[in-house]
């Protein structure tokens, strides 16, 4: 964990800052939220799985983790996604049908993630998990000022 988060994080999180972010972005996104005690921001590199103007992140091994736990409730976050800074509302939930929803679209753009969170997705969506996991809702702020990611009204 040591070495993840002291070195390859801080390099993940150059590269997708650079103009070298084609190389990774397409699978990673900078989340950076604020601490709900200490109020510093934190920037981490997290695989994301996206729909329209939201985005799924599943901690793995969430028990051990704890970063999540600043968005349990709706919180403003700041993105890096594919190359541009974006905002959003991210919503940490443990609530197994959340959970279940997010991790439909999560395993079906990461389908090779399912073995290491110890999940098993059943050909009618049916998701079963062998131990309790969270999913990081973010609904993205579309930049023109629209939350729906349609076009804003005049």
């Amino acid at each position: 964990m040591w070495f993840r988060n002291r070195l390859v994080n801080p390099v993940v999180r150059w590269l997708l800052r650079s103009p070298l972010h084609p190389l990774l972005s397409r699978s990673l996104v900078i989340l950076s939220y604020q601490g709900r005690k200490t109020g510093r921001w934190r920037s981490l590199p997290c695989m994301y799985a996206r729909d329209g103007q939201d985005l799924y992140v599943v901690p793995g091994q969430p028990d051990r983790k704890v970063w999540w736990r600043n968005l349990c409730q709706p919180t403003p976050v700041r993105l890096r996604l594919q190359g541009r800074d974006l905002e959003g509302t991210a919503t940490a939930s443990s609530d197994p049908q959340t959970v279940a929803a997010g991790l439909r679209r999560y395993l079906a753009r990461f389908p090779k993630t399912a073995k290491p969170l110890r999940v098993r997705l059943d050909r009618n969506g049916t998701v079963t998990a062998s131990r309790p996991l969270v999913v990081v809702s973010v609904h993205l702020i579309d930049p023109t000022g629209s939350t729906d990611g349609g076009p804003a009204s005049a």
